[in-house]
């Protein structure tokens, strides 16, 4: 008997939950694969939120390690670190994603590949929960396998695992949290309908649109039962208690970021904002999984509404929501729909065609990727920029200034959290005191309208260096051209691809 035989033999014997370790081990090692190629390790984390992500899941952690034992104020703690790295963004996003990334960071110190490594994670647990709905349906191994592959390879998922954030984590909560609703409403029972308030308060908990649930629940008894005595159930009555006992108070604490969250982008009628949502996620819909998967995903829908109408209403309900109640228009936002649509389309092919159902699964995936290519990510030169300032002299270097474009200044202080956790140095931000803006980014209003204001706005901070960053991918800020006729008059330093250090002339 060959080797070959053996080991399938032997596979075949282990228990269920030891394939399901393995296959989440290997799809992560793939995804760490997948970062390896697209350049992550080398780049810096300049993408519009990740740098956010990163400082705060990094703030978090500085507080678990030490100030939470000596009964230091969270609040404070988090000011005086938002003074020296001005990047936090606990309150604009729920804290789930970041107590998860911090206890991570504790337990393996904070680097870049630790950071990667957790969102390779992530995403090889969303590959996980396609194999089990896969699993619990009879389908194969192979099969299942494939399903999981298949998730985290589709261009929708990529382009998020790319960009480190809590989009990953989100789905998988609403996914849970669907799960456990439709555990619910099969059993009718106080135990489920508490392990569906929980989940679904851990879910609204990572990110504001997982609220979606409240919709799933209701449009799923309603489909069930057909009228409205699940009203009166003391059992969904008390899943109501709970959520709002666990959610509102967060939600009260970051109610003055909810208006930006709810309605982005610049100030706009809600008319617009739906219809351009509603045109934008209909689209999203055809594209999430390619127009090859998604004819497949259809084949077994209405088998979904009889067998598991929690999960059937999932997708309704998400276009709803961010079409009618928070119009968003970010495919990210429908990840946790990627699981579903692709078991769906693994149930369709196991029924149509048995005996190569995951070839049929690969080609789906193969016509979704299309002209699709994952670029690979660009080093500007922050990295080695935050290399030659941490060894510069304190005296030179106590007080930087950068600049750069909105979503770029991040980069700078994600890569100084990186290398000094405990803040050595602060960092003042351009663009938050020589103009003023929404978080997004909109209605700009200028602070510095001459080189003089920009002079004297360097003088007050008391900075000894500056660090400029002009991308050829942006339009310039409304005062980089007074800042440039103040840094003419600077000393250049050095220079790191499109990144500039300069120093005051002695």
């Amino acid at each position: 008997m060959t080797d070959r035989p053996l080991v399938a033999q032997r596979l075949a014997r282990s228990p269920e939950w030891m394939r399901h370790l393995l296959c989440l081990a290997s799809i992560w090692a793939t995804l760490l694969g997948v970062y390896f190629a697209a350049g992550s390790f080398r780049a810096e984390l300049a993408g519009p939120d990740e740098a956010a992500y990163v400082v705060s899941g990094i703030m978090v952690r500085e507080y678990i390690a030490g100030p939470l034992w000596h009964g230091d104020s969270p609040m404070a703690f988090a000011q005086q670190y938002y003074d020296n790295y001005p990047k936090v963004a606990i309150g604009h996003w729920p804290p789930v994603y970041f107590l998860v990334q911090g206890a991570w960071l504790l337990l393996t110190g904070v680097s870049r590949e630790a950071v990667l490594a957790l969102s390779a994670f992530l995403s090889a647990c969303l590959a996980s929960l396609t194999i089990l709905l896969c699993r619990r349906e009879g389908l194969r191994w192979s099969m299942a396998a494939t399903a999981g592959v298949v998730t985290v390879l589709l261009p929708v998922h990529l382009r998020s695992m790319l960009e480190v954030g809590s989009d990953v984590i989100t789905g998988i909560a609403i996914l849970v949290a669907t799960l456990c609703c439709q555990r619910w409403i099969a059993q009718q029972n106080a135990r489920n309908s508490l392990l569906f308030a929980v989940s679904a308060s851990v879910a609204m908990l990572c990110k504001g649109s997982a609220f979606l649930l409240f919709l799933v629940a209701p449009m799923a008894l309603l489909l069930t039962q057909r009228n409205w005595s699940w009203l009166r159930s003391r059992e969904s009555w008390r899943a109501i208690a709970v959520v709002a006992l666990l959610v509102l108070p967060w939600y009260y604490f970051a109610r003055r970021f909810l208006q930006e969250e709810i309605m982005p982008g610049e100030q706009r009628s809600v008319g617009d904002a739906m219809l351009n949502a509603a045109y934008s996620n209909a689209w999203i819909f055809l594209s999430l999984c390619g127009l090859a998967m998604l004819p497949l995903a259809l084949v077994s829908v209405r088998d979904w509404f009889r067998r598991a109408p929690a999960v059937a209403v999932l997708p309704i309900a998400t276009w709803l929501f961010l079409t009618l109640l928070s119009p968003h228009t970010e495919d990210r936002l429908f990840l946790h729909l990627v699981p579903v649509f692709v078991f769906s389309g693994a149930l369709a092919a196991n029924a149509l065609l048995p005996r190569v159902q995951e070839l049929v699964l690969v080609a789906a995936l193969a016509i979704a990727f299309g002209n699709v290519r994952i670029r690979e990510k660009p080093a500007v030169g922050f990295v080695p920029a935050v290399d030659w300032l941490i060894l510069a002299p304190r005296e030179t270097a106590n007080r930087i200034f950068v600049s750069s474009n909105w979503k770029k200044e991040g980069a700078l202080i994600s890569e100084f959290a990186l290398r000094q956790p405990t803040p050595h140095r602060t960092i003042v931000r351009a663009t938050k005191v020589l103009q003023s803006s929404t978080w997004m980014g909109d209605n700009v209003q200028l602070r510095a309208r001459s080189a003089a204001d920009v002079a004297h706005i360097l003088d007050a901070n008391h900075i000894t260096m500056v660090v400029r960053h002009v991308s050829p991918e942006a339009p310039p800020e409304l005062y980089a051209p007074s800042l440039d006729e103040v840094l003419s008059h600077w000393q250049l330093l050095r220079e790191f691809g499109e990144v500039r250090i300069y120093g005051r002339n002695q």
